[in-house]
């Protein structure tokens, strides 16, 4: 495999787990998005889960250009790095 195919093959395994990973942050993010009543908080996160949208949007582009798609089912596998608890108390 040459360099190029290397980093092509190693975007596309990343890219798809930065998609998969922001949508569960974003989820994560609507489900709590009821009990904000701050008006401005409310519209903080609306901007934000905004952004995060278009940005997923955009990097579905480059895994299309990349030739890779999402996997059907969630990425669930080891990536190099720990997870650590979104979880409060």
């Amino acid at each position: 495999m040459t360099p190029h195919e290397q980093a092509v093959a190693r975007l596309r395994l990343y890219i798809a787990h930065v998609i998969d990973h922001t949508q569960d942050h974003v989820r994560e993010i609507e489900a709590q998005r009821p009990h904000i009543t701050a008006p401005e908080l409310s519209g903080a996160l609306e901007t934000a889960v905004g952004d995060v949208e278009r940005a997923g949007r955009s990097l579905e582009a480059a895994l299309a250009a990349l030739g890779g798609r999402l996997p059907q089912e969630p990425l669930r596998h080891h990536h190099g790095h720990g997870h650590h608890s979104h979880e409060t108390s």
